[in-house]
């Protein structure tokens, strides 16, 4: 009995028995080949299910399949000889065979030390890291697994072309070869090999690779000629069009049952029918109607008849342009039009509309996204984004080749001699990129090239050797035409020759196609690297829309050069970075190193601070404490903020002035030029309150105006014991104490002697809170971000509406609260505070509150410590202070914000606040606490 291959007409018209056949020895010589071929590779085939299961059917059935199918595409027109269609067969048997465990001798030890899998581990649980809340070692298996499978499946098509001329070995160390014939092997068998790899190349390879069409063996009719590059496009078309029912069985459906974007395979693939041809084009159509259950098997089959599409038009299209016979099958019926192949493939009482996310105006969007609107006024973001992207690059090169000798410089030109027209060149001595990667990119928006599959390709090994990019989200090349409209990228890769160099040249920003050309001689680099050259819209020191303008300067420009302004906040933004860095103004002769690589954890505390706070700015700030005083106070009480493995991932001292206690001390929004900044790959990011320094961090925001510190709580809570001896040298009245005091509390550091807020009378210290609170009936904690507070000379405070600027007069039982403990340390994780029951209480019921603070991890600092003293100050538990609590200020869902009144009694401005009424008699009992860890819920 015929198998289904050998009914085929492919097969038919070439290895077939025939009547009258004048090469019926040949002929049968290919044929049992062939089939002794097939009997070897056909277990082998069946192992790959074994690999991945999951995947729809790899096996004997499918290879036979492809007879068919070839058949189909083929017509008559297409004309195979015997030779021919051995050699195709044979492709068809190779192709897939790497995809199984057994076609690797070393198994998936061989596997794992494949260059590319750490780096395809490592980027799947980055993703992972982004879906789950935690990674266990569930996940990490999960990952180890995804891996494997991703490297068999890259692997596969190269693994092929090896496997035909390998020996095997039985059990009795007698040896084997899958094609046993010898001199088929030695003839056809690479040929073989190479055309089940190209399956998996671009169509425009095809040509380069098989152009030549080689003679036929010696023994063989003269005719027999075989023409590689219609073999090579048979295989691809013939694979890429066998999508029907064959490929997902209904009974091993069921068996393997198959779960994610695989069970979504399996659907659509077991309800296809065998493919017919009408006319040029294929036709699909389907045993039964999607469901609107189903709909997303639909869309995923709909995309891949489009991919089946492409395949035949693009070669029809090379055959056409090198005179080659047209296959008869050159597209699919339906693939233009998802309402059209609705009609092959029907739905049920759901429209296959298409409403995926499309753009129309790519470079208004561009423009949006990657400018002004997304960066807003941080008109340096341009050249941080271009220094970090350089800075990656540089650090690409140094872990894949070697080398620390690599500075990114900074050149900033000046073309007149009026001043007005500026050139900025950022430069590096990276890895490069090749003009496929060049425009892959830098024209990609939103695909970040160190976040893809193409890196891990080209640079295998890459993020095992521990490589983390600054850039991740694609789209901070695209800051510059903020500050320029003609850029111009040249880029070599690193190795290559200089006549390899490629430019990429944007003439009107985003609003025409970009250029690539090879670069003319004098355009070439001599050595790997990349160099964006931009002509500048504006004056880099023109206020507001200048690159080096910040409000920061004030009328600084006016007394430093555009050389010097560039070196200072050059030094700072990239402060932290881990390669050289280098400036060159209009006034400089040569490039200036202002960073070298991690210096700042090696400078001394005031060398640093300097760097962060140089004194050319000091004159700009006149509130607050000087900055000797600040800088004398951060040469001594700075220490690094060390991890749980002793790395160096900060350097800060709390902000707190314990010498300045002067009258014009705001308690809220006062104007310091300390603060401390989160550093994202070495490049400021955003600042934060209560501290001085520096943290190293992550991103939490595509512009990086937030970022989470590497410093985790316990880090953190390790640190302010450090910290201890300044913050015991303060008082409740020092500059700076309230978010000093802020920050030492919610690392578990009550500060009792620090102000825990403001009453009428002045600060209130947390050692007084307890006494303060148990003579009164009834607590307001007010929101302080509605009023100024100010010291006098009498001790007492000023209290002035932020609103209307009107003085306020406090009642004795408010106390004005700062809560905003995200603006000092954002942390991420969070500390666990199910040790703590009072904290389990406070922090559950926040959760399910509408209140006042601007986060819910807030409580955890100052107010903790308020609750725990009102408790203590009136008997009751926690939970019970809670219950006699009400919020003011969430409109239409609560009560009015409460009112805060002046001396003649008007309405100086509103605050939101929590009223909080000492309970009478028995305990209340609308919360109802389960245990000291368990959750709270109203009763």
């Amino acid at each position: 009995m015929l198998q289904s291959f050998e009914r085929t007409r492919l097969w038919q018209r070439t290895l077939a028995e025939c009547e009258n056949d004048l090469v019926s020895r040949e002929r049968a010589a290919l044929r049992h080949a062939y089939l002794q071929f097939r009997e070897t590779v056909e277990p082998l085939a069946g192992e790959i299910s074994q690999s991945m299961p999951m995947f729809t059917d790899h096996s004997i059935n499918h290879i036979d399949a492809l007879w068919d199918v070839a058949s189909i595409i083929c017509g008559d027109d297409v004309e195979l000889n015997p030779a021919e269609s051995f050699v195709l067969g044979g492709s068809f048997l190779m192709h897939d065979i790497g995809m199984g465990l057994v076609a690797y001798p070393g198994g998936i030890d061989e596997l794992r030390k494949d260059p590319s899998f750490e780096d395809t581990y490592l980027t799947i649980i980055s993703r992972l890291e982004k879906e789950e809340e935690k990674i266990d070692d569930a996940l990490k298996e999960q990952a180890q697994e995804e891996a494997l499978v991703a490297i068999l499946r890259s692997r596969h098509a190269k693994r092929a072309e090896r496997l035909i001329g390998e020996l095997f070995q039985l059990p009795n160390r007698q040896g084997f070869y899958l094609l046993q014939d010898a001199q088929l092997r030695q003839a056809y068998g690479p040929l073989i090999g190479s055309i089940a790899h190209s399956h998996w190349w671009d169509a425009d390879q095809l040509p380069i690779k098989f152009g030549q069409i080689r003679g036929s063996l010696a023994d063989y009719p003269a005719e027999w000629q075989v023409d590689p590059l219609k073999i090579a496009c048979i295989l691809r078309l013939a694979d890429a069009a066998h999508i029907d029912s064959r490929r997902a069985p209904t009974f091993l459906h069921a068996f393997r049952n198959p779960v994610g974007p695989s069970r979504e395979h399996w659907d659509f693939q077991q309800r296809l029918m065998r493919p017919r041809r009408v006319g040029d084009r294929l036709e699909y159509t389907s045993t039964d109607h999607f469901t609107s259950e189903q709909a997303g098997a639909w869309w995923l089959a709909y995309e891949t008849i489009k991919m089946i599409d492409n395949e035949l038009r693009r070669v029809d299209a090379l055959c056409a342009d090198i005179g080659r016979t047209r296959f008869a099958a050159r597209s699919v019926a339906g693939a233009d039009s998802p309402a059209r192949f609705a009609k092959y493939v029907p739905t049920d009482e759901w429209e296959p509309i298409d409403a995926s996310l499309r753009v129309s105006n790519v470079p208004s969007l561009v423009a949006t996204l990657g400018g002004r609107a997304l960066y807003g006024s941080e008109n340096i973001a341009p050249l941080r984004e271009l220094i970090a992207n350089a800075a990656d690059a540089t650090r690409a090169r140094q872990i894949m080749h070697g080398g620390s000798d690599a500075v990114v410089n900074v050149i900033l030109q000046q073309d007149d001699a009026e001043g007005e027209s500026f050139t900025l060149e950022v430069r590096d001595q990276g890895i490069g990129m090749d003009s496929g990667t060049l425009v892959a990119a830098l024209t990609d928006f939103g695909r970040s090239f160190w976040q893809s599959g193409d890196m891990v390709a080209q640079y295998p090994g890459l993020l095992a050797k521990g490589y983390r990019s600054t850039g991740r989200f694609g789209i901070g090349f695209y800051a510059v035409f903020m500050a320029a409209e003609d850029v111009t990228v040249r880029s070599l890769k690193y190795f290559d020759p200089p006549d390899q160099t490629y430019v990429l040249e944007f003439r009107k920003g985003l609003q025409a196609r970009p250029v690539l050309r090879n670069a003319e001689l004098d355009e070439q680099l001599r050595f790997g690297g990349t160099v964006i050259s931009a002509k500048l819209k504006k004056n880099p020191l023109d206020v507001e829309e200048g690159i080096l303008w910040d409000y920061e300067l004030g009328d600084l420009e006016k007394t430093l050069t555009v050389s010097e302004v560039l070196r200072l906040r050059i030094a700072r933004l990239c402060a932290l970075a881990d390669v050289d860095i280098a400036v060159q103004g209009p006034a400089d002769a040569s490039p200036v190193r202002v960073v070298r690589a991690n210096d700042w954890k090696f400078l001394s505390n005031t060398e640093l601070y300097d760097r962060l706070h140089p004194s050319e700015f000091e004159q700009v700030h006149r509130m607050g404490s000087s900055r000797e005083r600040t800088r004398s106070l951060f040469a001594t009480y700075a220490q690094p903020i060390l991890d749980s493995s002793g790395e160096t991932i900060g350097r800060a001292m709390v902000d707190a002035d314990p010498m300045d206690v002067s009258t014009d001390l705001m308690h809220n929004y006062y104007v310091r030029y300390s603060g401390a900044s989160v550093y994202v790959g070495g490049f400021e990011a955003n600042n934060l309150r209560g501290l001085v320094g520096v943290m190293t961090g992550e991103p939490i925001r595509a512009d990086r105006s937030e970022a989470y510190p590497y410093a985790n709580h316990t880090d953190l809570a390790r640190w302010i014991g450090t910290q201890r001896e300044l913050i015991a040298l303060c008082n409740e009245k020092s500059l700076g104490s309230l978010p000093a005091a802020s920050v030492a509390r919610y690392f578990n550091d009550p500060a009792d002697h620090l102000s825990c807020g403001t009453l009428q009378i002045g600060s209130l210290a947390l050692a007084n809170m307890e006494e303060w609170a148990s003579n009164l009936d009834q607590i307001v904690l007010a929101d302080s971000t509605a009023a100024m507070v100010f010291g006098q000379d009498d001790g007492k405070c000023k209290i002035v509406s932020y609103w209307n600027g009107q003085e306020i007069e406090l009642p004795n039982n408010v106390l004005l609260t700062e809560q905003y403990i995200e603006s000092y340390v954002p942390i991420q994780p969070r500390f666990d505070y199910s040790s703590d029951p009072d904290s389990t209480i406070l922090f559950q019921w926040m959760e399910g509150q509408h209140w006042y603070f601007y986060s819910k991890w807030a409580v955890m600092s100052t107010p903790r410590y308020i609750f725990k003293a009102i408790s203590k100050a009136w008997g009751v538990p926690i939970a019970e202070v809670l219950n006699n609590a009400h919020t003011r200020g969430y409109g239409a869902t609560g009560e009015a914000e409460f009112e805060l009144r002046t001396k003649s009694g008007d309405i100086g401005g509103r605050a939101r606040a929590l009223v909080i009424n000492r309970p009478q008699g028995a305990r209340c009992e609308r919360f109802e606490v389960e245990d000291a860890f368990g959750t709270i819920r109203a009763t």
